[in-house]
């Protein structure tokens, strides 16, 4: 996966959310994170990372690359926080493919 400056990451096995503030050219990232209101920062390998899966913009990235129709996909999820009229949720159901890529 490619990352860039600002995406918003966590470790494969689990981790607080943390934004990437450097990519170097040998495969690490630096990222930051607050834990309460003491900051860090540590060098992480990029195999070792994926996008945080609850910020909305990672989910979206994440949508497009597997070519889901992601404003569907975003009124589901504003219908879901209760957002949008639940109404729009039988129209997303004949608009996702049934296997999307």
């Amino acid at each position: 996966m490619d990352f860039k400056i600002g995406d918003v990451v966590q470790l494969k096995s689990g981790s607080p959310r943390m934004v990437i503030s450097e990519i170097s050219e040998n495969g690490s990232a630096l990222c930051q994170w607050f834990d309460k209101a003491k900051h860090s920062s540590a060098n992480f390998a990029i195999e070792i990372l994926e996008l945080a899966a609850d910020d909305d913009s990672q989910t979206l990235a994440r949508g497009r690359a597997k070519g889901i129709n992601v404003d569907v996909l975003m009124d589901v999820v504003e219908a879901m926080r209760g957002r949008r009229d639940a109404g729009t949720l039988a129209d997303a159901k004949t608009s996702f493919p049934a296997n999307p890529a």
